[in-house]
């Protein structure tokens, strides 16, 4: 029985008084619910890709990649900055929560039901006489469903994660099987669509259920639509069009290639999903307090530089182990049939990790409420993706998006950086990086001299790197065992 009792949101004089050790040990411990989390629906996922993959084909599989990738972009238009601003507002304004939410539920389901039509034109569009049409058919009712996705917000400002974990945990496992059984039952495209179609709105509706309950109702608070819509507004545009740029790539290319090669990126393009969500875990834990530390330029530079730290020590080792060992990946995961994935998959982590620190810079330049550069940057990035594969994936193919997703996050960091350099020192960031760069230097080295022999390379790997920052001091001090044991009443978890 999940516990539902009302949680308290810190206020900005509570939240800026309360002891920052303490603090970051709260985010420490919704990290790692979300870690756990990310660990059970990775493995999910990666249980889904394997038995689906293999079931439909490389062919049939890159339709429905094609496919779920236009439905994650309106998923993504459908948010358009509500989780953001929600996040943000519940950290820095008392008493107020229930009134925010409503609001928010009743701008986001309008906005939810018009792309959920757009979405079935462009099924008929499409075509119904085609398993591409059918799947983007079958997905359109989710999209309806989504403006409720704002609630989980509220996990993350109250620190409750657990909470949400066992919702997410338990909806993606009955959402793989059911993927299973459509493919392995000769449903195609279509039905496994189905199947992704009816876990997202289960799940939407558990969270929005459960988190709207642990919001404290006051009668006199009322929130004006029009000024929630003003402050989503530039913050949804922005994370709209990051969105977009971040998987056009699967949706032109379900337009410009047939056959092998777009199951071959589908299927690297969903396993870097998969992986981009383990590594980002700290940065939606972290932003309600960034929102609180965004007055005071020291507070901010702390508790941002220890989240840097975490995703130097934990994030970046990821992305390496992945393209170092990505022939055995790829074929524990889709099989030898899969083979020509690697070469994407390589490309891709490089895109990675780039993103992870893309994504955190962003998130730093949102809790300090600068939005407009960040509209720019993601607009130059849009319309450079668009362009680069229009032009170039006809004449050199699948690989050009894989190089110019690479560039397009590039130009992503390099703009975020850049705006940030004049709010933010970047020295304490570079003073925990060095020691988790170094362990991941020899490490690489260890797995690259005994790559032939894989079943010794990835243990060495592993040790190495593990044993090098334990000697090195490079482990963040929050995510140390006895911290982490410390951390566990103050996650929130029921």
């Amino acid at each position: 029985m999940i516990d539902a009792e009302p949680a308290t949101i810190p206020d900005a004089q509570s939240a800026a008084a309360q002891d920052e050790p303490a603090l970051m040990r709260r985010i420490a411990g919704s990290t790692v619910s979300l870690s756990g989390r990310r660990f059970a629906i990775t493995a999910l996922s990666g249980l889904s890709v394997a038995f689906v993959a293999r079931a439909l084909g490389p062919s049939n599989y890159g339709v429905l990649a094609s496919a779920i990738a236009t439905f994650n972009l309106l998923l993504g238009l459908s948010d358009f900055g509500f989780s953001l601003t929600i996040s943000r507002e519940l950290a820095t304004r008392e008493h107020e929560g229930r009134a925010l939410m409503q609001a928010a539920f009743e701008l986001q389901s309008m906005w939810a039901l018009v792309l959920a039509l757009a979405m079935a034109g462009l099924a008929l569009a499409t075509g119904i006489g085609n398993v591409h049409g059918q799947a983007l058919l079958v997905l359109a009712p989710a999209v309806a469903v989504s403006g409720l996705v704002s609630a989980r917000s509220i996990f993350a400002v109250t620190y409750t994660m657990q909470r949400l974990v066992r919702i997410d945990v338990a909806s993606t496992a009955a959402q793989v099987a059911l993927m299973i059984a459509a493919a392995r039952a000769g449903l195609g495209p279509p039905g496994v669509a189905g199947a992704v179609a009816l876990g997202y709105a289960v799940n939407c509706v558990l969270a929005a259920r459960l988190g709207t309950r642990l919001v404290t109702r006051d009668s006199r608070q009322r929130t004006s639509r029009r000024l929630l819509a003003r402050k989503v507004l530039p913050l949804g545009l922005m994370s709209f069009m990051s969105q977009v740029y971040l998987t056009i790539d699967v949706v032109i290319l379900g337009w410009l290639v047939a056959g092998r090669s777009l199951g071959y990126y589908g299927a690297a393009s969903k396993m870097l999903t998969i992986l981009q969500g383990t590594a980002v875990v700290a940065i939606g834990a972290a932003l309600p307090a960034l929102a609180v530390a965004a007055r005071d330029p020291q507070a901010l530079s702390r508790i941002s530089t220890r989240i840097w730290h975490w995703l130097a020590a934990l994030g970046l080792p990821c992305f390496v182990a992945t393209a170092l060992f990505a022939p055995l990946l790829t074929k524990i995961a889709l099989s030898g049939t899969f083979a020509h994935t690697t070469v994407y998959l390589r490309i891709l982590t490089l895109a990675g990790f780039i993103g992870v620190a893309s994504a955190f810079l962003v998130i730093v330049l949102v809790a300090k409420g600068v939005v407009r550069p960040l509209m720019i940057q993601s607009a130059i990035a849009l319309v450079f993706n668009v362009a680069g594969n229009l032009l170039l994936v006809p004449h050199y193919g699948v690989v050009a998006s894989a190089w110019l997703t690479v560039l397009t996050e590039a130009i992503v960091c390099g703009c975020a950086l850049f705006t940030l350099s004049r709010r933010v020192d970047f020295g304490p960031w570079l003073a925990v990086s060095w020691r988790p760069l170094c362990a991941l230097a020899a490490a690489s080295g260890a797995g690259l001299a005994l790559h032939a022999w894989v079943a010794a390379a990835i243990p060495a790997f592993v040790v190495t790197y593990a044993a090098l920052n334990v000697l090195l001091g490079g482990w963040p001090e929050e995510l140390t065992p006895a911290r982490l044991r410390r951390a566990a009443p103050d996650a929130g978890g029921g």
